[in-house]
């Protein structure tokens, strides 16, 4: 991922170094040998899934020809969206999910609302996507994000009073940084 949210169970991850679309094939062939039915979804999810685009892009498109029915889903924080990706997405079929806390952004760092040209990218999406139903802003419950009512009304105030939020529910401390986002030891 390109951000280091202090809750996010995966910030220990090692990051990989590069991705190779060239493992795209093997990993086809791996993946419908071993299963037996047709995924009625498939996700992309991270850390942030754009950071590898040059390998997103080749997989997900060899996953559409292969399971054209299947519910494509991704889950970005939005700061890597541009135009271009945004079209794919719209005609690969991709429902997104945006994370995005409301008022208790700052957990996670710098907010790509507040970057003129972030926040451009991620309306266009929000226009392309929203009315077909494929598009929902998805927030973290913790410390400094406790009220749902705040994060409606500041979610509300950016994308609209029919903004679909979805919640990745409250924090759960497994370590430093998840008892950090909480309210109790």
């Amino acid at each position: 991922c390109n951000y280091e949210c202090g809750y996010c169970s995966q910030r220990f991850v090692p990051h990989a170094e590069q991705t190779n679309p060239g493992d795209v094939g093997p990993f086809i062939v791996q993946l419908t040998a071993n299963l037996t039915s047709a995924p009625g979804r498939i996700e992309f999810w991270g850390g942030e899934p754009f950071v590898y685009w040059k390998t997103l892009k080749p997989l997900a498109e060899a996953l559409r020809a292969l399971y054209p029915a299947a519910h494509f889903n991704i889950i970005t924080n939005g700061s890597l969206l541009d135009f271009d990706k945004n079209a794919w997405l719209e005609a690969q079929g991709f429902s997104v999910g945006l994370s995005h806390d409301g008022p208790g952004y700052h957990a996670r760092g710098a907010d790509p609302l507040d970057d003129p040209e972030k926040l451009a990218a991620i309306m266009d999406l929000w226009a392309r996507l929203k009315p077909l139903g494929r598009m929902s802003v998805n927030a973290m419950m913790h410390r400094d994000n406790q009220s749902r009512a705040d994060v409606q009304a500041w979610l509300q105030a950016r994308f609209g009073a029919d903004v679909p939020i979805g919640e990745g529910a409250y924090i759960d401390p497994y370590d430093e940084g998840g008892m950090a986002a909480v309210l109790r030891d």
